[in-house]
């Protein structure tokens, strides 16, 4: 990733980006104007989803791919998020604690949104990283 990254910064312009969002996120084909050069070089913004339009680009591209992808099974999104519902710097009920200890759920979403804020102890966000293996 070197080369590419090293020599594009992003802005983060609400306004543009909300408006490309409106007007490039409709269907697969106005989405690849993401990665064009105006708006990646000149405009100098990107999407969000970056990686998830690149996965579904390979995805409808490649049937090899495709192929791979549609085998694989489908895993619900809510055991994933259920830390973020309950508040990841809230006290942890018991019933996280419970799901996090059976290994409920292969992973969670976790946020990088922190604002150098300290993780509580006793936090659904403290217990699940105290939990991780080393």
């Amino acid at each position: 990733m070197g080369p590419y990254w090293s020599r594009h910064t992003f802005r983060n312009d609400g306004r543009l980006v909300s408006l490309l969002e409106r007007h490039l996120n409709g269907s697969p084909r106005r989405r690849a104007w993401w990665f064009s050069p105006l708006v990646r070089d000149v405009l100098r913004v990107g999407p969000y989803f970056a990686f998830h339009y690149g996965f579904e680009k390979l995805v409808r591209e490649d049937p090899e791919v495709a192929r791979i992808w549609d085998a694989t099974p489908k895993i619900g999104a809510d055991g994933p998020h259920r830390p973020q519902k309950e508040g990841l710097l809230e006290p942890i009920s018991a019933g996280l604690r419970d799901e996090i200890d059976r290994r409920d759920a292969a992973l969670y979403k976790l946020s990088w949104k922190l604002d150098g804020r300290p993780i509580p102890p006793g936090s659904a966000l403290d217990y699940i990283l105290s939990s991780v293996e080393s």
